[in-house]
Formats: structure tokens, C-alpha cells, sequence
């Protein structure tokens, strides 16, 4: 994702990202906004690089209506609230900004978003869940999948010499990320 100080990547690596907050009964929201509280996350986990959650709505009747929205395929894409604790330069570029790699960020919330910074993502991105989610989500359950859809181009950069490490820049704060 573009950001002001250059590329931002989030590493999916299990000892780039810390779950623990997830795992902790984080919260579902709607588009970040802290007072569009849907549910919590029940269960987060890395597989094959990428994020993967299982979210339980409340039963609010904004959490009804954004679940009866996903149910029927109008919302579904999905984003993460985050926190970065360590990014590495990845490449410095001449003509375009430069490539971080975010590789100690700690997740804060997931949220159903109307518009995504990264539009690959969303709810249920693969066949077994799309069959679950067409049994009428009986455990009213859905599964967030972070990556990438299959037929789209992927943009990770290829990197062929040693990652040199850099500090951010002082006026880059966690807050600014």
C-alpha cells in the first residue's frame, strides 16, 4: 500500500506479526470506526502466508444488518487496523518511492470495509468457505482471508541482494503509519 514515506508491505510471516491482541477477543468493526462495533474475532491465524480469522457478529442491529449485507455478497471486503513496531527498507528507488517491509506489526482489529486499501481481500476467498457461507451460515461465522485472489497479478518485490536494514525517519511515528 502507498503510504507517504514510500511502499508498505506487511510481512505474513509467523514471526513478523503478533496475534496476541486477536487472540484476545479483538474486535470486528465497520470501516475502523471504533462506534461501528459488529462482533469479535474468535479465532486468527497466519496460513501459507496470509491472515486468516473466524468472527462471530453481535446482535445489534448494525451487526444485523452488515451480516445479512455479507450474507448476501453486498459487503465484502475486508481490512485490518494496525500498529507498526519495526519496518525494514526493502529497496530504494531513484524514480518512485521507496519498499518497506513491515516486519514486526501487531493487529489491533479487523473491519468490514466498503472501500479497501488493498482490494484483494475480503470475505471468503476460498471455495470451502464459500460453500459454508451458502449453508446459511448456520454458526453465523465467517472467515476474513488477507490474500491475494489467484488470478491477480501478485506485486511482492523480487529481491536478489541482502535487505539492508535502515531506522524509519524520526518524524515517522507509529501513529503515522
Amino acid at each position: 500500500y502507498n503510504r507517504w514515506f514510500g511502499e508498505e508491505i506487511l510481512g505474513h510471516e509467523a514471526t513478523e506479526v503478533r496475534l496476541g491482541r486477536l487472540h484476545d477477543g479483538a474486535p470486528l468493526l465497520f470501516n475502523h470506526d471504533r462506534d461501528a462495533h459488529l462482533g469479535i474475532i474468535e479465532e486468527a491465524k497466519l496460513e501459507n502466508k496470509r491472515g486468516v480469522a473466524v468472527v462471530r457478529f453481535g446482535n445489534s442491529e448494525l451487526a444485523n444488518e452488515k451480516f445479512n449485507d455479507v450474507k448476501d455478497g453486498i459487503l465484502q471486503k475486508v481490512s485490518v487496523g494496525y500498529i507498526v513496531h519495526k519496518a525494514v527498507l526493502v529497496e530504494e528507488t531513484k524514480d518512485g518511492p521507496d519498499v518497506y517491509r513491515m516486519t514486526d506489526w501487531e493487529p489491533l482489529e479487523n473491519s468490514l470495509v466498503t472501500i479497501p486499501a488493498d482490494n484483494s481481500v475480503g470475505v471468503g476467498r476460498s471455495a470451502e468457505i464459500l460453500e459454508s457461507m451458502q449453508r446459511e451460515f448456520e454458526a453465523f461465522e465467517t472467515t476474513v482471508d488477507r490474500s491475494a485472489r489467484e488470478t491477480e497479478p501478485k506485486n511482492e518485490p523480487v529481491i536478489n541482494t541482502p535487505i539492508e536494514e535502515k531506522v524509519m525517519p524520526k518524524e515517522l511515528t507509529e501513529a503515522d503509519i
